[in-house]
């Protein structure tokens, strides 16, 4: 026997100690590397990938928030304070709107019964 400090013999299933000792080790980086492939780098990956979406997505609402913003200032302020003026005239106020759909209720119910 050579120097082996585990004590194995010189031969396992007919192959020599030493060339088993000389793969084992890169076997095992290899299981190790797979290993830490499925439990650390992939997970991170999907996680990087997730923050990807996320930023671009903001970026999509800043832009569309930005087009808001220039269309607003764009728009004449007498014109845009007219048609809020119309648009609160058109709109009823949240009293007399229950009141409105109790009617409407109401009347839906005497002639078929359902509303």
């Amino acid at each position: 026997m050579s120097q082996n400090p585990l004590n194995i013999p010189d031969k396992i299933f007919g192959i020599n100690s030493s060339l088993i000792g000389m793969f084992l080790l890169p076997v095992g980086m290899v299981v190790a590397f797979i290993i830490s492939l499925g439990l650390v780098i992939l997970p991170r990956i999907d996680s990087i990938k997730q923050s990807a979406a996320s930023i671009s997505e903001t970026r999509s609402q800043i832009k569309s928030v930005a087009e808001k913003k220039a269309y607003l200032l764009s728009v004449d302020q007498d014109e845009l304070a007219k048609n809020e003026e119309q648009l609160s005239a058109a709109v009823l106020p949240e009293k007399n709107s229950y009141v409105l759909l109790s009617l409407g209720s109401n009347c839906s119910y005497r002639s078929t019964g359902t509303m």
